[in-house]
């Protein structure tokens, strides 16, 4: 907008002398570039060299030739030399003219910031209308980027303190003997509240489920921040493929009307894996099944069935609901069942609440039971019940590749005991803390990268049933090693994936992979160990079908030890 009023403002300081005879160059067409003459050294700016140093020698037409002059006469403004001079002048010696034409470059000094003169004027004007930024510095070198990155600050700000439709006007520009001064008007519109908020492209979605879930107040005015945060928030429900910037609108009879474009996700989901040792031949496997937009209020139910070892399986069941009705707090609860042979049977149950704190923090707290047995009947019993105090904070888009995640849980209990023979063991307090980080690297860039660190450790009882340590080893853990191969009391473990993004699908992307771990065993005494695992791995995604597929080796180069990993996933 206020680009062509700068450039019509500043043509006048830019002399533009073609002295090139019109019948000439009817006669000759093509024309060729003498070397350019310059200023005295030091008066060409460097920003231009390059562009004098390839025009030189070229055969250019004349329609090109005043082209190529214009572009590097507006280089020179952009750049503070307003009273910058190209003279292109055609010479010959038979006298009808030839097809050569010298160019001379006089750019003078650059100019400087007198300063700036602001107003606010227009339709509303309140006293919450933020002032103008600082100015450049007195004396400064000017730059036409510069200028444009003031206004656009000014502007920013208007939206931020709630004036979504404020406009910056160049006035003026003039150059006086001590340096430009530049005048600009701001019309800040009205600050009116948001009546309405919605997305665009969302057909299974309750509208009142996202109103509650942005926390919108009814009195808010428009912020630029909350609304990027809000755009944030709905990307971390899950069900929405992207999210994109906020469209404003204003009713006729006042107040703001936000719709979010979107693209909704197949919330339902199927996954299946399979992996395969070479070395012995075992196969792994899981199935699951997802449903996760129950009543368009993002409610999902989930079941899983895995098998990482020959004779042992597990069950788990789940349910989270992002926001209770009436209440401004989400629920997750889960129950898992493990069994093992004869030798153990282990059952696990969590209920919890998750609260929000801010847009990308939230906390939760909640409840945790346990009840182990091991060994054949009559078998040794624990129980346990654990307090559960969580915080998750959570800033990443996927769409842009951006940004990280982190998470903290804390859980802690008594043990009670009771023995074969009847009897009881003196109850032992268990404490359990895991911390997971996970952070998008390189997201504009050719390469693309994924890191994650994740720690965890338990503290109190000397002697810890299968089925509470930590268990590293497979496709998500400890990538080239088998199923959950190591047990651990305490352990730390870096990821890091780095590759190239698919063109054209979403999330789908080529890598390679390298897993550390550093763990100690649950035996007292045991000593600390390291593991280490690297290959690559390939996961197309093409619509609602995903495929991921890991090749690992476990720390050596031995091709027999490599493991392979398929893990298939389809939505609808």
């Amino acid at each position: 907008m206020w680009r062509a009023a700068w450039h019509r403002l500043l043509a006048v300081q830019l002399g533009l002398i073609a002295m090139l005879p019109v019948g000439a160059l009817a006669e000759e067409p093509v024309l060729r570039i003498a070397p350019i003459e310059t200023d005295s050294a030091g008066a060409t700016p460097e920003v231009i060299t390059p562009d004098l140093r390839a025009l030189a020698g070229r055969q250019l037409a004349p329609s090109a030739l005043l082209r190529e002059l214009g572009l590097l006469g507006d280089r020179l403004v952009q750049e503070g030399y307003l009273s910058a001079e190209i003279t292109a002048r055609l010479v010959g010696a038979n006298g009808r003219g030839s097809d050569s034409v010298e160019i001379r470059v006089q750019a003078g000094e650059p100019a400087r910031w007198a300063g700036i003169a602001t107003r606010v004027s227009g339709e509303q004007v309140g006293t919450d209308v933020p002032p103008a930024p600082p100015e450049p510095r007195r004396g400064e070198r000017f730059a036409e980027a510069l200028l444009e990155r003031w206004i656009w600050s000014w502007v920013d700000s208007a939206a931020e303190a709630g004036y979504p439709f404020a406009v910056a006007t160049l006035e003026s520009v003039r150059v006086q003997s001590a340096g430009v001064l530049a005048a600009v008007r701001l019309d800040p519109g009205r600050s009116e509240p948001i009546v309405e908020v919605g997305l665009r492209g969302s057909a299974r979605v309750d509208p009142r489920f996202v109103r509650r879930w942005l926390r919108v107040e009814p009195t808010e005015r428009f912020s630029l921040r909350r609304a990027e945060e809000r755009a944030r928030l709905l990307e971390r429900t899950g069900l929405f493929q992207s999210v994109g910037q906020a469209e404003l609108a204003r009713f006729p009879e006042g107040g703001l009307r936000i719709l979010y474009p979107v693209r909704e996700t197949a919330f339902n989901r199927i996954e299946g894996a399979i992996g395969y040792a070479g070395a012995s031949g075992a196969l792994t496997g899981l199935a699951a099944l997802e449903l996760g937009n129950l009543a368009g209020r993002g409610r999902r139910v989930g079941v899983r069935w895995s098998r990482p070892r020959d004779a042992e399986t597990r069950f788990d069941l789940s349910y989270r609901d992002l926001l209770l009705p009436r209440l401004p707090f989400g629920a997750v609860l889960e129950l898992e069942q493990e069994v093992r042979d004869s030798t153990l049977s282990h059952l696990r149950w969590e209920a919890g609440l998750d609260l929000p704190l801010s847009w990308d923090w939230s906390v939760s707290v909640g409840i945790e039971g346990r009840r182990s047995a091991l060994g054949v009947e009559p078998a040794e019993q624990r129980r346990r019940l654990s307090s559960v105090f969580g915080a998750r904070w959570d800033a990443r888009s996927e769409a842009t590749w951006r940004g990280g995640r982190g998470e903290l849980a804390f859980r802690t209990g008594r043990e009670r005991i009771r023995l074969t023979d009847g009897s009881t063991a003196p109850s032992v307090r268990l404490t359990r803390a895991d911390l997971d980080v996970e952070a998008l690297i390189f997201g504009r860039s050719l390469l693309s990268g994924r890191v994650r660190s994740r720690v965890g450790a338990i503290t109190g009882a000397d002697s810890l049933v299968s089925s509470e340590v930590y268990r590293l080893g497979g496709a998500a853990e400890l990538r080239g090693h088998p199923e959950e191969a190591y047990a651990a009391r305490r352990y730390g473990m870096g990821k890091l994936e780095l590759g190239r993004r698919l063109a054209g699908d979403t999330g789908g992307w080529a890598y390679l992979f390298a897993d550390g771990a550093r763990l100690l065993g649950p035996s007292p005494g045991a000593s600390p160990v390291w593991k280490w695992g690297y290959g690559v791995g390939l996961q197309p995604r093409s619509g609602p079908r995903a495929a991921t597929i890991d090749l690992g080796l476990p720390g050596t180069l031995r091709l027999e030890e490599l493991r392979v990993h398929l893990r298939l996933e389809t939505r609808f």
